[in-house]
C-alpha cells in the first residue's frame, strides 16, 4: 500500500487520539463520590418512569422506587403507560392501590395520536409535583439509596444530573457475552462522562437521569423535539446549549441503577441500531466526532489485514492499532476505577473486539434514521434538533 494511504491513517487516528485523550481529561476532571448531607428540608422529588409492554418488569420496579431511604413525604412516584398492549398498566394500577405515593396514568387518556416516550414524560411531568424530576425505565431497579444520592449531588447551580447504569455486579456469573456488554457499555458512559467535563454534554442513558422542573419548563419539554427515540440526549443537549444550568455527573455507586443486558447477538444490534438512529439530530461536535470515531475503527483494522497480507510493514500497523487503543485504555482505566468495576478488565479483548466490530456497521445503517421498538417504527429527522 502507498506511503500516502499510511500517512493519511496515521493522520486521522492522530486526530483520533487527541480527540479520546481530550475525553480522559474531561472524565478526569470530574469530581468522584459527594458526602453531602441532604438539604433540609430535602427537594421534594418525582420520580418518572414510562412504560410500554413492561408486564413482567414494572411491578419489580415500582417496588425499588417505593422502597426508597428518601423522606417519604419529599417524593412521589408518577408511572405511565404508553398504549401497552400487555398487562402493564393493570399490574402497576394494582400495585399503587396500596400505596398512596404511586400514581399510574394512561397516556391513550390523551387520544391515540399522543404516543410515544416523549409524549409519555410530558403527560407524567405535567400531572406531577417534584422541584426535581428523576426518569428511570421500567425494566430497571435503583437502589434504596438512589434518591437521596441524587439529591446530595444538586447544588443551586445544578440543572440536570446524568447517572450511570450497570447491566451485571462483580462475581454474579453472568455470562462472557453479558460481561462484554458490561465493559462496553462503561466505556461508553466514561467517554459521555469525558465529555460532560469538557462542557460539550452529548449523550447520556435516560434510565438514570434528573433534572429541575425549572428547566424542563425552560426548555418547552419533549413532545417538541419532533420524532426522535433519543430524547434523553436531545434534552441534555438542549440544557447545554439553551441555558445557563451546570450538568453535573454523580459516579457515586449507590446511585447506580442496575439494567438489563441483552441476552443475544440479534437484540444487541437492534438496540445499537436504534441508538445510531438518531445521528443526524446530534449538536455538530457529537457529529464530528462520530465521524472521526467510525473512521478509526476502518482504518485500524485495514492497516492490520494489510500488514497480514504482506502489503504494509507490520509495525506501522500496530502503530495505527496502538494510536486507537492506548487512550481509549486511559478513558477505561479512568473510568472503572470511578466505577469500581476493576473486575470487568479481564473482558476488555473481548469488548474491545466487540465494539470495533459493530460499531462502524450500526453507524453507517442508523444513517438511514430508521429503528423498531417495542412494535413500533422509528424513522428519525434530518434535522438537529438542538
Amino acid at each position: 500500500m502507498s506511503l500516502f494511504w499510511f500517512c493519511f491513517a496515521a493522520s486521522w487516528m492522530c486526530v483520533y487520539a487527541a480527540f479520546v485523550s481530550a475525553l480522559a481529561v474531561g472524565l478526569a476532571r470530574l469530581p468522584n463520590k459527594t458526602s453531602r448531607p441532604l438539604p433540609n428540608p430535602p427537594p421534594f422529588m418525582t420520580v418518572l418512569t414510562a412504560a410500554r409492554n413492561e408486564a413482567e418488569n414494572i411491578e419489580a420496579c415500582l417496588r425499588a422506587l417505593s422502597d426508597q431511604d428518601y423522606p417519604a413525604d419529599r417524593f412521589e412516584i408518577v408511572a405511565v403507560d404508553d398504549h401497552s398492549t400487555d398487562d402493564t398498566f393493570d399490574i402497576a394500577a394494582a400495585f399503587a392501590e396500596s400505596r398512596p405515593s404511586v400514581r399510574v396514568l394512561r397516556l391513550s387518556d390523551l387520544g391515540a395520536e399522543a404516543s410515544g416516550k416523549q409524549h409519555a414524560l410530558d403527560y407524567g411531568i405535567q400531572q406531577s409535583r417534584g422541584e426535581i424530576i428523576a426518569s428511570v425505565d421500567a425494566d430497571c431497579r435503583p437502589p434504596s439509596s438512589w434518591l437521596s444520592a441524587l439529591a446530595r449531588r444538586f447544588e443551586p447551580e445544578t440543572g440536570a444530573l446524568v447517572g450511570f447504569s450497570m447491566l451485571d455486579e462483580p462475581g454474579d456469573n453472568a455470562p462472557l457475552f453479558v460481561k462484554a456488554q458490561s465493559l462496553e457499555l462503561l466505556a461508553l458512559f466514561s467517554a459521555f462522562a469525558g465529555c460532560v467535563g469538557l462542557n460539550k454534554p452529548v449523550a447520556c442513558t435516560g434510565n438514570n437521569l434528573a433534572y429541575r422542573r425549572a428547566v424542563y419548563d425552560a426548555l418547552g419539554g419533549f413532545a417538541q423535539m419532533g420524532d426522535t427515540v433519543a430524547e434523553d440526549n436531545m434534552f441534555l443537549q438542549r440544557v447545554s446549549r439553551q441555558t445557563n444550568w451546570k450538568i453535573e455527573t454523580v459516579f457515586n455507586p449507590e446511585a447506580v441503577v442496575q439494567t438489563k443486558p441483552m441476552l443475544d447477538a440479534r437484540s444487541f444490534l437492534r438496540q445499537r441500531l436504534r441508538w445510531a438512529s438518531n445521528s443526524l439530530e446530534n449538536r455538530f461536535f457529537a457529529v464530528w466526532f462520530m465521524t472521526v470515531a467510525y473512521g478509526a475503527y476502518l482504518l485500524a483494522p485495514i492497516g492490520l489485514a494489510a500488514a497480514f497480507l504482506g502489503y504494509a510493514p507490520l509495525w506501522l500497523a500496530g502503530a495505527l492499532l496502538l494510536s486507537k487503543l492506548a487512550p481509549e485504555f486511559v478513558v477505561l482505566w479512568i473510568g472503572l476505577r470511578r466505577f469500581e468495576r476493576h473486575d470487568l478488565w479481564v473482558y476488555w479483548p473481548v469488548a474491545a473486539a466487540l465494539h470495533t466490530a459493530y460499531a462502524l456497521a450500526a453507524g453507517l445503517v442508523g444513517l438511514g434514521g430508521r429503528a423498531s421498538w417495542k412494535g413500533r417504527v422509528h424513522r428519525g429527522q434530518r434535522r438537529r434538533v438542538i
